[in-house]
């Protein structure tokens, strides 16, 4: 016979399993290539990776380039999360952090927020489940070419950019191209310049390891 505890720990167990069961039951499923999904949606619903998409981004990546005399060296850490709770929202998400060396030595790294498992997965520096296909939000793709849309932030700068990933070929290696904008940034006269990114942008080819 079961202990009281052990059994009560398993029905609690099970009602949360059929609260949520019955939650994406009466709730619509989107996928992350649809784009009604970027428009209004109804409370609980779900965007899902139905194609596991994002699977395909997931890994870790370096890349480099040099700028003024300096070269700066990125290595990308991208991981899919499921079922993020967002506000209002159920959602797979891309999530990524990243290190920064320049000329060698480490001037960045938020490789450790990895481990953090955040209530809401878009606490992460890179989160996304923007994913298209073709030429939407990126003119240089092909017609069939898988990208993803998102967006970088750097809590030392305070520093946020925009980021578009192409899944590419570097050397008959896996890779992906890296474009990355950075925001401009508001300044008062007279007040301490604002910090730098630990990185330039622009465009990194970034070999999968």
């Amino acid at each position: 016979m079961l202990k009281p505890t052990i059994m009560k720990k398993i029905i609690v167990h099970c009602i949360l399993i059929f609260g949520l069961s019955n939650s994406f039951g009466q709730s619509p499923f989107y996928d992350i290539t649809d784009l009604d999904h970027q428009a209004p949606y109804e409370p609980n619903s779900y965007i899902k990776d139905t194609h596991g998409y994002l699977n395909l981004f997931e890994g870790t990546y370096i890349g480099s380039q040099t700028d003024n005399g300096n070269t700066y060296t990125v290595k990308l850490v991208l991981q899919k999360k499921e079922l993020n709770y967002d506000y209002d929202r159920f959602e797979d998400l891309l999530i990524g952090e990243y290190e920064v060396q320049k000329n060698g030595s480490v001037v960045y790294s938020s490789l450790n927020k990895l481990q953090i498992n955040y209530p809401n997965q878009n606490s992460h520096s890179f989160s996304s489940n923007s994913v298209f296909i073709g030429k939407w939000r990126c003119h240089q793709c092909g017609p069939n070419e898988l990208h993803i849309n998102g967006g970088l932030v750097e809590s030392v700068s305070e520093s946020s950019s925009i980021v578009l990933i192409r899944l590419i070929q570097i050397n008959n290696q896996p890779g992906i191209e890296f474009e990355l904008v950075w925001r401009m940034r508001g300044h008062v006269e007279g007040d301490p310049p604002l910090p730098l990114p630990s990185f330039p942008g622009g465009t990194y080819l970034m070999v999968k390891q």
